[in-house]
């Protein structure tokens, strides 16, 4: 789907610096759509780690690029761009769509905090800072958009006071920005398997 994609819709990659292999540094060298970060200390290249990442392509978006959205999706996604971006520009209150305020997904409301030990989804970061069980609603992690305005103020607020990093990357961006004033769109195509969505998983 990404060599389909249209002139202003931009693709990239992001991998830790470790993850960086001499087939990856030609990739980069001919087409430009990796991102290399460096690994926070003590974290491994996992489920866990994945919100590490998304904050890097927060932070990369902010200092690099003027997008009016970003997507963060996962790498087994299939996007139907075309279809994304005339979501997207349906959804646009503003002229040329700056300053949007927009999350768009597809939500989660009453996620059950997992705090049990071993388990792949736990997250007793979160039942310690917050002393609840539920999740504040988030959009699920396999692709969520938030408008640029969002990513660029939590890169400054990050500048300021670091944000709180936990595990379950998609609860934890809906829990940064729970704060913000933001129009949250549950979008239904996000979730259609074939036909005329703009977003489905690929099989396993």
């Amino acid at each position: 789907w990404m060599a389909a994609a249209s002139d202003d819709v931009a693709v990239r990659f992001v991998l830790y610096q470790e993850e960086a292999t001499v087939a990856m540094r030609r990739e980069q060298h001919v087409h430009g759509d990796l991102i290399f970060v460096p690994k926070p200390s003590g974290s491994g290249a996992d489920y866990r780690s994945i919100v590490y990442k998304t904050f890097a392509l927060v932070e990369w978006v902010a200092r690099n690029s003027a997008p009016r959205f970003v997507l963060k999706t996962d790498d087994d996604a299939y996007v139907h761009t075309g279809n994304l971006v005339a979501a997207l520009r349906k959804a646009c209150r503003q002229r040329g769509c700056q300053g949007e305020k927009l999350y768009m997904g597809a939500e989660k409301r009453n996620g059950v905090v997992i705090t049990d030990a071993g388990n792949k989804w736990s997250n007793l970061e979160y039942f310690q800072l917050t002393g609840i069980r539920e999740y504040v609603p988030y959009m699920f992690g396999g692709g969520y958009i938030f408008s640029a305005d969002v990513g660029r103020a939590l890169h400054e607020i990050n500048g300021n006071v670091p944000l709180k990093f936990m595990p379950n990357e998609d609860a934890t961006f809906g829990f940064w920005v729970m704060g913000m004033d933001l129009r949250h769109v549950d979008e239904p195509l996000i979730r259609t398997a074939a036909g005329q969505g703009w977003f489905y998983p690929l099989p396993p």
